[in-house]
């Protein structure tokens, strides 16, 4: 029988038993059954590349694992998570799971809890000095040109009696290493690829194919000084087979294609760059490669493009009626110069961007835009799970994930999906419903969960000045 099943059964009745004498002990049981019940968990744990060895004055953020009840999978937890630490301890862990060591060494454990399922970790809290980064990653680095992928640099640490401590280096040293690129045939400084440290993760960023050289330079507390690694070679493969142009709400990266688009004077198209990457085995995936593509417009007076604050898409503009220009994409190296900042910022040029002729490393693809007279936003269309809404009109959902989709409707008879659009603003007006997040925590736009308790949910969706107010009632 199924663990769920089994737990929401238990949780029922003992709602019926403790209606009538409850009290504070029951009612945390009854939470804690729930918590678990609602999750379908039966254990949670670390996972296995948690890290156990720390600095002192660092930080480290925790992640937990659950086991659901076909005893098999195991999923991210990211809520109703209660964290501590051993008591005494001069470090700290907060509601999220951040650890913040303390100024000396010590040995900790870690708790986590989950309504009445519970994980422990123990820690070494290191005061052993940061000397320089001795490894690029732990883990192997595989990619192609206009692909990323994450850094676990290795560092070696030094405690006072001289011996050392090869291990992560933490969140505190990475987020202060300067990475110097080079090209390896001619050590010359390279724009084929760039580090970029945010929030404590080191991302390697591929523009183009070839074979690089990186340095890791940082203060190191051990030497008193800036410290620069030693070589660490890498390659960045040449395994694109195709790029293409496709709208940004296509959801079918094999089959999308742009064509030449018309676009009203002032409206906007989302559009993103495609790569197809072949595999060791043969097999080809597609991935949306816009934020390390190579972008350009061959007349910015007819539109104006620009990047994402994600990096994406590529929003176009249409500025005059009666024009065509061309929009064009390219992954790898390009005939036009560019800058290492706009390789820092996404590469946006006010001119065409080419491949040279011949050229094996570089692909691009390009669109021409037909700009007609001005298109105005009509309406909008909302759906709650597939069921169509009216404004303003209730109607009843019976589940308990409430999935809303946006169709903006133009007057030329046009219409799209913008329901992640950066402009679609959402205003829960009660808290019949709350936000879901995916598993980094962020919002998921129009998805929604229904824990709180039964009536009817208001939520006002505004885009670009129209508003569809969506009633639905929620049985649970």
């Amino acid at each position: 029988m199924h663990f769920r099943a089994v737990y929401t059964f238990f949780f029922y009745i003992l709602l019926l038993l403790l209606a009538g004498c409850s009290n504070t002990e029951d009612e945390e049981d009854l939470v804690n059954l729930f918590a678990v019940a609602s999750l379908d968990l039966v254990a949670i744990n670390f996972p296995a590349d948690s890290e156990t060895l720390v600095s002192t004055d660092t930080f480290v953020d925790y992640r937990l694992e659950g086991t659901k009840s076909d005893g098999t999978s195991n999923v991210p937890i990211t809520k109703n998570i209660s964290w501590s630490v051993s008591s005494g301890a001069a470090s700290s862990i907060n509601s999220n799971g951040r650890l913040t060591t303390g100024s000396a060494g010590e040995v900790i454990t870690l708790t986590a809890r989950v309504g009445y399922l519970t994980a422990s970790l123990e820690v070494t809290v290191s005061d052993a000095r940061f000397d320089r980064v001795v490894q690029l990653s732990s883990q192997p680095v595989e990619l192609n040109r206009c692909q990323s992928a994450r850094l676990y640099p290795v560092g070696r640490y030094v405690r006072d009696d001289g011996t050392e401590e090869i291990r992560a280096v933490d969140n505190t040293i990475i987020n202060t290493i300067t990475w110097l690129v080079f090209n390896a045939e001619d050590s010359s400084p390279s724009q084929r690829a760039r580090v970029r440290t945010e929030n404590s993760i080191a991302t390697l960023q591929a523009f183009a194919s070839g074979n690089i050289i990186l340095r890791a330079q940082a203060y190191s507390p051990y030497n008193d000084s800036i410290v620069t690694s030693g070589d660490f070679s890498q390659t960045l493969d040449n395994n694109l087979i195709n790029l293409k142009l496709c709208r940004q709400s296509d959801t079918s990266l094999v089959s999308c294609t742009l064509g030449n688009p018309d676009l009203g004077e002032n409206q906007t198209l989302a559009v993103v760059s495609l790569a197809e990457y072949r595999d060791s085995s043969g097999a080809s995936n597609w991935e949306n490669i816009s934020a390390l593509s190579k972008w350009g417009i061959d007349n910015p007076s007819y539109a104006e493009i620009s990047l994402s604050a994600d990096r994406s898409w590529l929003n176009i503009k249409a500025l005059q009626a009666g024009t065509s220009p061309t929009v064009s994409v390219a992954c790898g190296t390009i005939e036009q110069s560019i800058t290492d900042s706009q390789l820092e910022e996404g590469v946006v040029l006010t001119e065409a961007v080419s491949c040279a002729s011949g050229s094996t490393d570089c692909d691009a693809d390009s669109s021409q835009i037909t700009i007609g007279n001005s298109v105005s936003l009509s309406s909008l269309s909302v759906t709650a799970n597939g069921l169509a809404l009216q404004d303003n009109v209730e109607l009843g959902i019976n589940d308990t994930t409430v999935i809303l989709r946006v169709t903006a409707h133009y007057s030329d008879g046009s219409s799209k999906d913008v329901t992640t659009d950066t402009e679609t603003l959402y205003n829960r007006r009660n808290n019949v419903l709350t936000e879901d997040t995916d598993q980094s925590g962020q919002v998921i736009p129009g998805q929604y969960i229904a824990d709180q308790s039964p009536g009817t949910a208001e939520i006002q969706i505004t885009y670009q000045g129209q508003t569809f107010t969506a009633l639905m009632a929620i049985p649970f």
